[in-house]
């Protein structure tokens, strides 16, 4: 890997040999002087054209400036005239034939334009890289160029985690050919389990799926897929989608299921639906309820059930003074 630091303090010592300021370099180079000192501390490299022009400048090779000084010579150099010079195919050779490795390539993508790398790499062997070597190539090339190099890998191989890191460059509906080819068959949103696939891998993708489970038939819908789906919901969509799965009327165990993803919608269900519940029961719901609430749900609940554990319980979720009045009333009984 390029050590950025040492490319940086090797362009600073030639630049002093010559005894030049960075403001002379940056003239010379027609660039900003800005742009000189922030190769020098190591925040950044020049790019691919004006490394070529910096080791010109300075009677160098391009290798001899990425190496901090320790190699002289000329493989990326040439390699790199030929991506400058818009002859992709014929740099792509170099990598092709072994004399440039991939892990070169990827330490110098950052100084390629998209345009040149995205061409370079279309023209690579598939023998030459990997699907890991894929994801590092994502961020520097576009997205047709992406889906070129993935069809020509075993895609049936290549891992969930892998395809979400490729996932965020890749496009909604060509994402989805991928999958499908992928996993042998077309991928189907009239059921929420192609959708809980989809959002396992790229939960980015929410927006365009989202319709999908607004309109989905309540049968083709199961509880723990529902749930899987719940933290990428709008809250009043999942509470309705959650009442019809159960003719309007949820239990307390699936209302406690979906409590962290409806929000103020919780005490609105509550008070109009709840009637009737055990101790155990609310201490499923307190953690997602205002101290009030609480209070009012205990007068619900057949005091003698209520034991000093249940109240050491709730005593996280109620005022003192409430604690106090809970315990004193369990005492007197």
């Amino acid at each position: 890997m390029l050590n950025v630091r040492l490319v940086g303090s090797y362009i600073s010592k030639l630049r002093k040999e010559k005894g030049l300021t960075q403001n002379d370099l940056a003239n010379e180079l027609n660039v900003s002087h800005q742009a000189v000192s922030k190769w020098e501390r190591g925040e950044s490299l020049p790019d691919m054209g004006t490394l070529l022009a910096l080791a010109s400048f300075f009677e160098v090779t391009t290798d001899s400036i990425l190496s901090g000084g320790k190699k002289s010579e000329k493989r990326l150099e040439r390699f790199m005239e030929e991506v400058h010079n818009k002859q992709e195919e014929v740099a792509a050779t170099y990598i092709n034939e072994g004399s440039i490795k991939i892990d070169e390539l990827l330490e110098i993508a950052p100084l390629m334009e998209e345009k040149s790398f995205s061409t370079l790499v279309k023209v690579l062997e598939d023998t030459t890289y990997k699907v890991d070597d894929l994801v590092q190539f994502a961020p520097f090339i576009d997205e047709d160029a992406l889906v070129n190099l993935l069809q020509k890998v075993k895609i049936e191989e290549v891992t969930d985690k892998q395809l979400s890191h490729l996932a965020p460059f890749i496009q909604e509906e060509s994402f989805y050919t991928i999958m499908s080819k992928r996993r042998g068959k077309a991928l189907d949103f009239s059921t929420i389990k192609d959708i809980v696939e989809m959002m396992r891998i790229a939960p980015f993708y929410w927006e365009d799926l989202e319709k999908h489970v607004m309109n989905m038939p309540v049968e083709n819908i199961q509880w723990n897929e529902l749930l899987q789906l719940a933290p990428f919901m709008e809250e009043r969509v999942l509470l309705k989608r959650a009442k019809e799965m159960n003719e309007g009327v949820l239990t307390i165990q699936q209302l406690a299921n979906i409590a962290p993803f409806i929000g103020d919608l919780l005490e609105e269900y509550i008070n109009i639906n709840v009637h009737t519940l055990t101790v155990e029961e609310l201490m499923s719901l307190a953690p997602f309820l205002d101290s009030q609430i609480i209070e009012k749900l205990l007068e619900k609940i057949d005091f003698p059930s209520i034991e000093h554990h249940h109240i050491g319980f709730l005593a996280n979720f109620l005022e003192e003074d409430m604690v106090k009045k809970l315990l004193t009333k369990i005492n007197i009984n």
